[in-house]
């Protein structure tokens, strides 16, 4: 356990140290040529010392078994080799990607929206211990791996310094890059759900299969933390981690609140590989003004357009409950799991929806709010809900 111990207080100290001196190294991180060379040669080091030796063992050993039919999915060995050639478990998917994206993309969007999903991934790992038995503190360990596990530590270790660093040398999160983290986890677990139908696998699927949750699955773990039944497990498991998720793109928000973090997210006319990015000194942060206009309602759609989301709001809250009602009265996966998952995202993108909307009719001065238009706003439904009931 002091080797576990260690390892979880280097990654707590990295994420200090990194948000610490992020300030004070912009005109390096604000370089695409220090994050070309830093991505091409963490992306080199992964794929020689994991990556490369998994995929060929999928070619030359799984891919000659589907091919003959004697590929079996209930196998636990056979379902990993699948996992693992065709990058199915969310952390080196997403390592994998990020760190291609910081090399193939100046401008660090697509970085910044995988980035939350990384650094969640890393955290939940390395100190929930996922995976992972007491492991002996040897440089081997540590940048190598094990013959089980190749690089569990430092894959996991360089995800969360890469995402870590993303984020505070970015411009602030803006709700269009809160649709892209959704819209990765959508086409990501949507390409683990066509690979885990296409082979029927039952492990080592993100958690998309009941067989992860169970005593032989890689989050039994956490099945056994809450005490519940392992379609409880997936449907609580799942909604926590989409929230955590959330509060990480939040807390980027915030940080930049922070005259020293702050950045205009312009594009800066100079020579394409620096300065993408210009520093902002000033504040430009204000509040909103204290009226309800109800003027404009009947002649605008965006008004329209915005109810119709917060109709979608209560039909997403719906779905979520009634598939969380079904996990956990242990009813089946393969109903409640959908249900679910289209609750949370008709939740997550109607709200985001909502939330534009109502900056583009406040920008527009269609609606605009403060606590004294509300409270005047509440007293007009009192007094139109009594004149029903007279009448």
């Amino acid at each position: 356990m002091l080797a576990i111990a260690i390892l979880d207080l280097i990654t707590i100290l990295t994420i200090g140290l990194i948000v610490g001196i992020a300030p004070y190294i912009k005109k390096v991180t604000n370089n695409y040529f220090f994050w070309i060379i830093l991505g091409a040669g963490l992306l080199t080091y992964i794929l020689c010392c994991r990556f490369i030796n998994q995929w060929q063992c999928f070619w030359s050993d799984v891919v000659p078994t589907i091919k003959d039919k004697t590929f079996d999915p209930s196998r636990i060995g056979d379902s990993l080799d699948a996992s693992r050639g065709l990058l199915l478990d969310i952390c080196p998917f997403t390592c994998v990607v990020i760190m291609f994206a910081i090399i193939v993309d100046p401008t660090r969007k697509i970085a910044k929206a995988i980035a939350p999903f990384g650094i969640f991934n890393c955290l939940i790992t390395i100190l929930g211990g996922i995976g992972q038995d007491d492991p002996q503190l040897t440089a081997s360990y540590i940048f190598l791996g094990n013959s089980e596990n190749p690089m569990y530590f430092m894959m996991h270790y360089l995800m969360l310094l890469v995402g870590t660093l993303v984020l505070v040398s970015a411009p602030r999160v803006s709700l269009k890059d809160w649709i892209f983290s959704n819209l990765y986890a959508g086409v990501y677990y949507l390409y683990v759900a066509i690979c885990m139908t296409s082979l029927h696998l039952q492990y080592y699927v993100s958690g998309l299969n009941i067989g992860d949750w169970s005593p032989e699955g890689e989050y039994y773990g956490v099945a056994q933390f809450l005490n519940m039944s392992p379609q409880a497990s997936a449907g609580i498991g799942f909604t926590f981690c989409y929230l955590i998720i959330t509060l990480i793109i939040y807390g980027q928000n915030r940080l930049q609140w922070f005259k020293r973090y702050r950045w205009y997210d312009v594009w800066n006319k100079k020579q394409w590989y620096i300065g993408w990015y210009s520093f902002d000194s000033k504040n430009h942060h204000s509040l909103y003004k204290t009226s309800l206009n109800l003027n404009n309602w009947k002649q605008n759609k965006k008004l329209y357009l915005m109810f119709f989301f917060v109709v979608l709001i209560m039909v997403g809250l719906i779905f979520t409950t009634v598939g969380l009602g079904f996990l956990c009265n242990h009813g089946s996966l393969s109903t409640s799991l959908p249900l679910f998952i289209i609750g949370i995202v008709l939740l997550m993108t109607s709200t985001t929806w909502t939330i534009i909307l109502i900056n583009i009719c406040k920008k527009e001065k269609l609606i605009d709010l403060n606590k004294k238009s509300i409270y005047n706003l509440w007293k007009l439904s009192q007094m139109i809900h009594q004149w029903r009931n007279h009448h």
